[in-house]
């Protein structure tokens, strides 16, 4: 029996034995939920646990990622914080069930639905919902994971297989239609044929079988030039679309014409891989084309070049001789009383004529030349690579002129008619281009017309003389025109002094700087100037730059009293508008009137004296003076002298260089200087070489000189320098 004593003390043990049992029991619980709470805080879906009412009692770090809301903010709030309607309602609608049904295990009940961040914004989640018992009663864990960035890819893989599908379907659709409509073909890097459609098949008469593997020269006509084709492979083969138009040959011979494009695709290596060429057929358009073509440059009575078309092979004519140093002829042909022919037989009968002369004259001269006809009874002939020396291609060409001669001379069978025609033939040669056609056909015709002059069925060369000075003309004509645009022309100022030698003036005279014929004098080009009316636009350049100097000498105290003479043509003087150019350029220019001189030749006032008398006053009136050029050497009326503004008479120099040794011309210059004094007027003497004739000038009451011996014309940085400015 346990002493009483004794129980107290046992019970103490067990008691004690029960309290650590039970504080070893806590201690492993609190592990235990700090291990799955720390499973849970780093799992990387969402782990939310909910009671049987829909209240949340776990959330994971996680859910606080993926929902924005921190654990505090959402633990003890329904789940309709972050479960839109109506997957809320159908959740708590489930809780429920479960709860009153006591089922006690759910695993993986799987959705798919949007649901709700703290800032109401949606996205796409991946749900599987799971019920558990425990002594507490049920729980219901719901792990959630983010599934929008996979539902935004596959929806853009939806979309680009979607645009890949009508891509390729659409891509089958052109293809088709490329087929239906073109000719197409690919070759590989070699050039050869890997795919032909059956438009190609069609048109080059080869089956699919035929032309695989084959190169496209199995289609080449020849009717290109060996550069063709190389120039369209160095093309694609850097990677850059060709275009052109092609002649190809089928299979049984015939030739047919294609508007081609070919297209390289290049590899990762930068090369072309393979190429795709496009063809279009042109035949019919070519062939219309060349109908066209040959209306617009064929005479359609004899089937011989027209003038448009000869002309165009005279100019091609003309540039291979200037390379190559060969001569060429023209051959102008007129037939003798042609028009004797279709008054008496009629126009059918002259027809007839017209083509036998046409294959006589072709019968004549070799494939490299040229015969065609101009209209009515005129045929030319051009003849190419003739010898470099003129003796020689003279007698190449005569000899070629003889046979044509020789060959009209025959007589004709016109139906029932024989007919005897003899031609009037003119020729002239060509080397290089110094001549347009136009100009060489004008040569030419003037030689056949002296061929007509010497009586007919003879042929004459265009007169050698005359063709050099044509020659000379037209070349200086023609670069005339370019010389005021390439700025070619420059102005000369000779001194102008008074009898203490004291500067009191210049006269500005034009100098052509020609690239290759060097420095012209005016005599060698204002005359033809004068004739094709350049010498207007000339004329206004001088005016233009003169008073452009007289502005710069105008601010200068050493240069302000000087005066610039310019030469005027009367053409330049004689435009409606010359008044108003000259005040223009004064005011423009501003510069001091009374210092410019227009200088006017005795020639001018041959002219309507009254329209010259008006003009030249209207310029007095700004202060513009006037001198008269070349006095006593013109053919004026000395009766305009007291009606015109003159302020000065100009000696011609034609009297000053002989008034030493010659009593007329002292005679001359005497009477000059006289009268210009009794009219009041200033005297000046051009022309002044020696102290001679300086003295006598002098002498005589002439106080104003100009001449070598006191400086020659000059430009105008030597004219300042020697001036001293």
């Amino acid at each position: 029996m346990i002493a009483m004593n004794e129980m107290p003390n046992t019970l103490t043990a067990q008691h004690q034995q029960l309290m650590r049992e039970e504080s070893s029991h806590i201690a492993l619980h609190s592990h235990y939920r700090e291990y799955l709470q720390s499973i849970l805080d780093h799992t990387t879906d969402a782990i939310v646990t909910l009671d049987e009412q829909g209240v949340v009692s776990t959330f994971n770090r996680a859910a606080e990622e993926i929902f924005a809301y921190s654990a505090s903010d959402i633990v003890g709030q329904n789940i309709s914080l972050i479960m839109p309607e109506p997957h809320c309602s159908q959740y708590l609608i489930d809780l429920e069930r479960y709860h009153s049904t006591g089922i006690t295990y759910v695993l993986n009940r799987r959705f798919e639905h949007a649901v709700l961040r703290k800032d109401a914004s949606y996205f796409e989640a991946s749900i599987v919902f799971s019920v558990v018992t425990s002594r507490k009663g049920m729980l219901f864990i719901l792990v959630i994971h983010d599934v929008s960035a996979i539902k935004r890819q596959e929806l853009k893989l939806r979309e680009g297989y979607m645009l890949t599908q009508k891509a390729l379907a659409e891509l089958q659709h052109q293809k088709y239609a490329l087929d239906q409509h073109s000719i197409v073909a690919e070759t590989d890097a070699r050039g050869r044929i890997i795919y032909a459609n059956e438009k190609f098949c069609q048109i080059s008469g080869y089956s699919q079988a035929e032309l695989l593997g084959q190169d496209h020269v199995i289609i080449n006509s020849g009717h290109h030039p060996k550069g063709f084709f190389k120039e369209m492979y160095r093309t694609v083969s850097k990677g850059k679309v060709w275009r052109n138009e092609v002649c190809n040959r089928a299979k049984d011979g015939h030739l047919y014409w294609v508007d081609t494009t070919v297209t390289p695709f290049m590899g990762d290596n930068g090369k072309p891989q393979s190429y795709i060429s496009i063809r279009t057929d042109i035949t019919h358009r070519m062939e219309t084309e060349e109908k066209s073509n040959h209306l617009a440059f064929y005479d359609a009575l004899t089937n011989l070049p027209n003038r448009r078309l000869f002309v165009d092979r005279v100019n091609q004519a003309l540039a291979n001789s200037f390379r190559s140093g060969g001569s060429g002829a023209l051959l102008f042909i007129d037939l003798d009383h042609f028009k004797n022919l279709n008054d008496t037989l009629g126009h059918d009968i002259g027809d007839l004529l017209l083509r036998q002369v046409a294959e006589r004259l072709t019968a004549c001269v070799r494939e490299v030349d040229t015969v065609a006809r101009f209209g009515g009874d005129e045929f030319v002939v051009m003849l190419e690579g003739l010898s470099e020396l003129v003796a020689e291609a003279v007698s190449q060409a005569e000899s070629i002129g003889k046979k044509i001669l020789a060959y009209l001379n025959r007589s004709y069978q016109l139906i029932s008619h024989e007919y005897h025609s003899t031609p009037s033939i003119g020729i002239t040669l060509f080397n290089g281009n110094m001549f347009g056609v136009e100009e060489l056909l004008k040569q030419a015709d003037i030689a056949m017309y002296q061929a007509k002059k010497a009586g007919r069925n003879t042929l004459r060369f265009f007169d050698p003389c005359m063709q050099d000075a044509i020659n000379n003309r037209v070349a200086i004509e023609l670069e005339l025109y370019n010389a005021l645009d390439q700025q070619q022309f420059q102005l000369h100022y000779q001194i102008q002094v008074d009898s203490t030698g004291r500067a009191f003036g210049a006269e500005a005279l034009i100098r052509w700087v020609h690239p290759a014929r060097g420095m012209m004098s005016p005599l060698d080009f204002i005359p033809l100037a004068e004739e094709t009316g350049l010498i207007v636009m000339i004329g206004q350049w001088v005016l233009d730059t003169a008073c452009a100097q007289l502005k710069i000498w105008q601010k200068d105290p050493l240069t302000r009293d000087m005066t610039l003479s310019v030469n005027v043509s009367a053409k330049q003087f004689c435009q409606l508008d010359f008044v108003t150019q000259v005040q223009d350029m004064v005011h423009r220019h501003a510069i001091d009137p009374a210092r410019l001189k227009l200088e006017l030749t005795e020639s001018m006032l041959l002219g309507n004296i009254t329209d010259i008398i008006v003009a030249m006053k209207a310029l007095r009136l700004i202060g513009i003076r006037f001198s008269l050029d070349d006095f006593g050497t013109g053919y004026s009326s000395l009766q305009y002298l007291k009606t015109l503004p003159i302020d000065q008479l100009k000696i011609d120099q034609s009297f000053v260089r002989d008034i030493v040794i010659d009593s007329h011309d002292r005679a001359i210059v005497r009477t000059i200087i006289a009268m210009a004094h009794r009219l009041d007027m200033n005297v000046i003497a051009e022309g002044v070489e020696t102290e001679e004739q300086l003295k006598f000038l002098k002498d005589n009451g002439c106080m104003h000189y100009q001449g070598y011996l006191f400086g020659k014309p000059v430009p105008i940085d030597n004219f300042e320098r020697w001036m001293g400015f």
